[in-house]
């Protein structure tokens, strides 16, 4: 079988990927090329204006600090702060955020995430408790990640509280005084978003009787002081995420 080989002459121009235009200098004049010049510059352009400028302004926005929110009036805790879009739908918080307020706790069964504690019939209680609701928008929110994001914020609240001259132990979730449970905290996840509550207790007013608990009134911390820790500790961790988030942008894969 005869194989028709093409005349150099009915050949495509050789390749050159220095030349403007992708081929070799020889095949187009210089006019021409000014001219695809000019229309590579412009469809480049638009390429940048439509799709990469949209994301580069995406990432500046997501490369940002969680809103920090502040609550003077007191709130009750029942555990339906824990729900997706609560910041938003209650003080119209929208994005990232930490909610920082202070009020009673008591938790039904029915709106306890962790299971163990509907086993054990666990009373999560107080009158008086420092609260903090995070919230980070993933889509899906992921359960691992929400119990990542609790230790980091966990960590957090110990560092903020050494500095108070208050010395913890972490145990998992939790932070002790000397064997006493200063707090209690769950981490879950929706469709749209990880969310974490911890409280903090301010007194021991009010706290289950057959669990050891201390309080930050019982390290001389006055009980309107305990906002100020909260800020502390949100703004802590909203710096912790932030530097996270830069790293993440600014390192290169292998």
């Amino acid at each position: 079988m005869q194989l028709l080989v093409p005349k150099p002459s009915d050949r495509m121009p050789e390749r050159d990927s220095s030349s403007i235009d992708g081929y070799t200098s020889n095949v187009l004049s210089k006019d021409e090329k000014a001219i695809i010049f000019t229309i590579k510059k412009v469809h480049l352009s638009s390429i940048y204006v439509l799709s990469v400028r949209p994301l580069l302004f995406k990432l500046r926005e997501r490369v940002s600090n969680m809103i920090v929110e502040v609550i003077e009036e007191p709130l009750f805790y029942d555990g339906s702060q824990i729900d997706p879009l609560w910041a938003y739908k209650r003080y119209g918080v929208l994005g990232d955020s930490i909610i920082v307020f202070r009020g009673g706790m008591d938790v039904a069964e029915a709106r306890m995430k962790d299971c163990e504690d509907v086993r054990g019939k666990t009373a999560i209680t107080g009158d008086d408790v420092l609260h903090f609701i995070i919230e980070r928008f993933d889509s899906p929110g992921n359960m691992f990640t929400s119990y990542l994001l609790q230790r980091l914020f966990v960590i957090s609240a110990q560092a903020v509280l050494n500095m108070y001259g208050i010395e913890t132990a972490r145990s998992g979730d939790d932070l002790y005084v000397a064997e006493e449970k200063l707090t209690v905290s769950i981490a879950t996840a929706s469709i749209t978003s990880e969310k974490i509550h911890l409280g903090m207790n301010v007194t021991t007013s009010g706290t289950p009787k057959n669990v050891a608990i201390t309080s930050l009134t019982s390290f001389g911390i006055e009980p309107d002081e305990s906002l100020s820790i909260g800020r502390d500790v949100a703004e802590l961790f909203s710096r912790e995420i932030l530097d996270i988030l830069k790293d993440v942008v600014k390192t290169r894969g292998s």
